[in-house]
């Protein structure tokens, strides 16, 4: 039999959880064009509509955190470890990527003068650390 093995099909609270996040993922997209817009449009000095361009973030970060906790109630205790497990491994794996950055910088062998490159290799490295240790884990449980 060919297809996607038992041990890496979701489970029904991953599948519910992931069709409540949906939207709210969607919803970046247009928060993002508000916030290029209000910064683009707006002066430095202008702080009020700055701030007020970081309210869809947040509104979608509080949505996206609270289907997530709602979906770590609603697995059982295997899931929930193997989750919990996978997120302390992705958060080492950022502190790992965040020390080897600034080594690497402070010995001059790295230059990143873009801010935004530091980000994206700092969030590959979590999520890079995440993903593997779930697959890991996944498969050490099945």
């Amino acid at each position: 039999m060919t297809g996607i093995p038992h041990w890496l099909q979701p489970s029904l609270a991953m599948g519910r959880s992931l069709r409540r996040s949906l939207l709210a993922v969607l919803l970046c997209f247009p928060a993002g064009i508000i916030a290029g817009f209000v910064r683009g449009s707006t002066t430095p000095d202008d702080v009020l509509p700055r701030v007020l361009a970081i309210v869809p973030y947040l509104a979608v970060m509080v949505w996206i955190l609270w289907t997530y906790l709602r979906f770590l109630r609603e697995c059982d205790e295997l899931e929930r470890r193997i989750e919990l497990l996978a997120m302390v491994w992705g958060g080492f794996a950022l502190m790992l990527g965040a020390v080897l950055l600034l080594a690497l910088m402070t010995m001059q062998l790295l230059a990143m003068p873009d801010g935004e490159a530091t980000i994206l290799s700092l969030m590959a490295a979590m999520l890079g650390g995440y993903g593997l240790a779930r697959l890991y884990l996944m498969w050490h449980y099945r």
